[in-house]
Parts: C-alpha cells; sequence; structure tokens
C-alpha cells in the first residue's frame, strides 16, 4: 500500500527512478507477506523476482488451501511462470488467519 501511494506521488513528491530502484530492492511483496490468490487460496511470499516487470508474481508458498484448510507442507508457486495461471488478489493479514508466515518461510 505504501509503495502504491508513493509510486502515485513519485512525479511530486518522489525521484521516480530512485522510487523504481527502491521498490525492486524490497519488492512489492517483501519476504513473509500474507497473498490471498485468485483461486481462494493463502500464499506466504518466498521470493521476489527481480524483474521489476514481474514484481506482482513472486514465488510462494501455499499455506491455505481454496477452501481455507491448513496445508502443512504447501507447494510452492511461482507465480512469474508464464505457465502459471493463479495471480495475487490481495494482501492479507496473516496473524489474523492464525499463519506463522516465519514458519513458512524457514521451516
Amino acid at each position: 500500500e505504501a509503495l502504491a501511494a508513493m509510486g502515485e506521488a513519485a512525479t511530486v513528491r518522489f525521484d521516480a527512478e530512485l522510487l523504481r530502484l527502491f521498490a525492486s530492492v524490497i519488492g512489492r511483496y517483501p519476504l513473509g507477506s500474507a497473498l490471498m490468490l485468485d483461486n481462494g487460496s493463502v500464499g506466504i511470499v518466498l521470493h521476489t523476482p527481480s524483474d521489476p516487470a514481474l514484481a506482482n508474481r513472486p514465488l510462494v508458498r501455499i499455506v491455505r488451501d481454496e477452501r481455507g484448510a491448513i496445508v502443512s507442507h504447501g507447494v510452492l508457486v511461482d507465480l512469474a511462470d508464464p505457465a502459471c495461471e493463479r495471480s495475487v488478489s490481495s494482501t492479507v493479514d496473516a496473524q489474523s488467519l492464525g499463519i506463522d508466515p516465519r514458519r513458512a518461510v524457514f521451516g
């Protein structure tokens, strides 16, 4: 949300090139972010692509399936893979869903 707000003000308040570089360093969805995918599953971000054009398509570990059930050893989904048909719907609060992002990231 903060990056989106900064992006809207880039031409007025921020240097657009510096903002682009900043966003590429921290990623659109930083490590450990919880994301709701378009199929209803929830994934935790493990890696953000270095290509800014793919910043909204990170590598995630699925921690809740489409029905909301906890997935103990979730599959990895590379949203940047051209064959992947899933996409991010929104960010979600991991704690409110009973998800520990550290466990998903570090095991």
